[in-house]
């Protein structure tokens, strides 16, 4: 009778291990799993000449279609991301900002040069 009570104990246990295994989250939905693609060098010049051609949409006002959706839905540029969500073209270009990258700078104010470099000084390891 122990031995029953610990093993539907530990079957409790494993069943609320599982839903996290499964790739489901707290609501028990399953999440969808994607795997990582790096980008291309063609999908890197794309968002680059995407940001140019539309940063007058960079702020939108609620309910209209913001930069990344542009980029997306840009027939020229919408061919060769194809396969990436306006999220992902969005997360590309902060990486590109983050990373002060030098096919950039000439689209940057001058205020978002300084956070990049500031903020590439501070994650920089330090030395001992």
């Amino acid at each position: 009778s122990d031995n029953k009570a610990n093993n539907a104990l530990l079957r409790k246990k494993l069943g609320s291990m599982s839903s996290v295994s499964n790739g489901l989250n707290k609501n028990n939905k399953k999440r969808k799993v994607t795997k990582r693609v790096l980008w291309t060098d063609e999908e890197t010049e794309a968002v680059i000449e995407g940001y140019e051609k539309y940063q007058q949409h960079e702020n939108p006002p609620p309910g209209k279609c913001g930069i990344w959706g542009y980029i997306s839905r840009d027939t020229k540029l919408g061919k060769i991301l194809s396969n990436r969500r306006s999220k992902q073209i969005k997360d590309k270009w902060r990486h590109l900002v983050d990373g002060n990258d030098s096919r950039i700078q000439h689209l940057l104010s001058h205020e978002q040069r300084i956070s990049a470099a500031a903020k590439k000084k501070n994650n920089s390891p330090r030395k001992k």
